[in-house]
């Protein structure tokens, strides 16, 4: 059984899910766990549509600013963070909303990720007995010099445990990228909301030309500054890339707005895809002329009538 529990709010992008975890959580005393993967990086906050800093001011978030644009993120990664979260809302006895679109985010959480097969039980007793005889600092050395990037990624790196399995998987060969799911015990589904396709179409018009309104060329051009040497992901993330295209003159303004556009639909698309056939999902029809504080009861109904979804420990 985990000791881990989470109420989860899902669903495509632009569905309104960041607004909907602000007044749940605001209403409730909700901690939020992002599982959005390009909110992970600093900086990047318009084209992700980032809570802002008065939001986040009244709410308890975790998932958020994790890894600067130029560092590569893995889902193990945020995996090691949102434990840690989860851990410190723990602790302060809160309860935790998790919300966000992104897939493999959200099955880190609800299925785990399993150790590589190549790691034995040999190989994991040995740096046991490293931490039995010497302690949590000869682990952290160790994995200092043996993989100085898996100990960076580590969310707790005085957790004798997490440091065992970092070595373990360093000691086998492992990159720490590597994704074996574990399984998902019987739980409780997750809670998503949904719009027709047609209002979330024109939901995602909006919201591109309001990123323009806010500013975000201006943000990406203060981020090619600072960071010129973007990751993959961070660089090709979308608005960021499109606008990069523009600010390069390979497109115009109005292109760059539709094809901002276009790929955001193409993602809501795949998520809805996504959760249908992935994840065991409780759906909630709402419509774009619903008040927040409404479809908020709906969802606060589905997660009474469930409880919250075991988390993977």
């Amino acid at each position: 059984m985990s000791d881990y529990r989470g109420f989860f709010l899902v669903g495509a992008t632009a569905s309104g899910k960041s607004g909907l975890a602000q007044c749940l959580a605001e209403t409730h005393g909700f901690a939020v766990l992002s599982a959005d993967s390009m909110l992970v990086y600093k900086g990047m906050n318009i084209g992700t549509a980032k809570p802002t800093a008065e939001e986040r001011g009244t709410v308890d978030y975790g998932g958020i600013d994790l890894i600067e644009p130029d560092c590569d993120f893995s889902v193990w990664q945020y995996r090691e963070q949102a434990i840690t979260f989860l851990d410190e809302c723990a602790a302060r006895g809160q309860d935790v909303i998790v919300a966000g679109g992104s897939g493999l985010y959200v099955k880190s959480l609800t299925h785990g990720i399993s150790d590589s097969p190549a790691l034995s039980a040999e190989v994991r007793a040995r740096w046991e007995k490293v931490f039995r005889e010497s302690g949590v600092d000869a682990l952290k050395d160790a994995l200092r010099s043996m993989r100085p990037d898996l100990y960076e990624a580590l969310a707790d790196k005085e957790n004798p445990r997490r440091l065992v399995r970092a070595l373990s998987l360093a000691d086998a060969g492992g990159s720490g990228s590597e994704r074996s799911w574990g399984e998902r015990r019987g739980s409780a589904p997750l809670v998503g909301i949904r719009l027709p396709p047609e209002q979330l179409s024109a939901r995602i018009d909006r919201r591109v030309e309001i990123m323009f309104e806010s500013g975000l060329v201006e943000e990406v051009k203060e981020l090619r500054s600072a960071y010129p040497n973007a990751s993959s992901s961070a660089s090709q993330a979308i608005g960021y890339r499109e606008v990069a295209s523009m600010l390069g003159n390979d497109c115009t303004w109005d292109e760059a707005v539709t094809r901002i556009a276009q790929r955001t639909r193409q993602l809501a698309k795949k998520q809805r895809t996504w959760f249908r056939h992935q994840a065991d999902v409780t759906w909630i029809d709402i419509d774009e002329n619903d008040e927040v504080s409404e479809i908020a009861e709906q969802v606060m109904a589905r997660w009474k009538e469930h409880g919250p979804t075991e988390i993977a420990g």
